[in-house]
């Protein structure tokens, strides 16, 4: 437990290695924080001061945006891709 309290006294640092892989993964692209009104299984990790950041990997377009959480759910197959080499390069900036 004491490496992920280390590890929470660099929330810039985490916040490098999503905006790294992001533009890696999605060259070209502008990214930009947004608000997600949603809940969250955030809050007990933080009242233990560990951050934790939502992140949707994958590129969405409106007509997902709109049917998301609906009784059909798409996600196109080079989204998935792109977003699973997303946290790919994510998780391996965290082992650097």
């Amino acid at each position: 437990m004491s490496d992920l309290g280390e590890a929470a006294k660099k929330p810039l640092r985490r916040r490098t290695f999503l905006g790294s892989a992001a533009k890696e993964t999605y060259p070209g692209a502008a990214f930009a924080p947004a608000f997600f009104e949603a809940g969250t299984s955030l809050a007990p990790w933080r009242e233990r001061g560990i951050p934790g950041y939502g992140v949707y990997p994958y590129v969405l377009d409106n007509e997902q945006l709109i049917g998301m959480h609906g009784n059909d759910e798409p996600i196109y197959v080079e989204a998935l891709r792109q977003g699973s080499d997303f946290m790919y390069q994510v998780f391996a900036r965290f082992r650097s």
